[in-house]
């Protein structure tokens, strides 16, 4: 009799040992196949987000532009709500050509926003903007501003 509890015992313990076993072994295989699985994703993330970062660049130096600057200065005309405006666009005969337009059509407008939006309309993005003071005979104080604008050359 007592052999034969020692077998169900034996056995017991041996049918507790094999589960025992299998879910130890099971989690270390679930465990090895996630982490496998985590890392195969981080390294997809990683070519991925790698091959956006290359194309980017390719873009950037394709679209490198330059730019052609714009120095607008605005006073208020003596005794008048209209605006003088004076375009400054560069040095060559052809800039100061259209600059002196410029000057011509942006003069006697009534509103610096005006101004700036007709520049816009035309291409030009607003980069900085100056107060531009005057002094006289001690006083001094904001006659006008001056914009600076940048329009990108085809």
């Amino acid at each position: 009799m007592i052999s034969i509890q020692r077998k169900g015992i034996v056995q017991n313990s041996m049918l507790i040992n094999s589960v025992f076993h299998k879910v130890i072994i099971d989690s270390y295989y679930k465990k090895t196949i996630m982490y496998k699985l985590s890392l195969i994703i981080f390294f997809i993330v990683c070519c991925l987000n790698n091959s956006t970062a290359q194309s980017d660049v390719s873009i950037q130096t394709e679209l490198q532009t330059t730019f052609s600057y714009a120095y607008i200065q605005v006073e208020g005309k003596l005794l008048s709500r209209k605006l003088k405006v004076k375009v400054d666009l560069g040095d060559s005969d052809e800039q100061i050509a259209e600059g002196e337009k410029l000057s011509e059509i942006l003069t006697n407008k009534k509103s610096y926003a005006a101004i700036l939006n007709y520049m816009s309309k035309i291409g030009f993005e607003l980069v900085n903007t100056f107060d531009l003071t005057r002094s006289s005979d001690g006083s001094g104080g904001t006659s006008g501003i001056i914009y600076v604008m940048k329009k990108a050359e085809e």
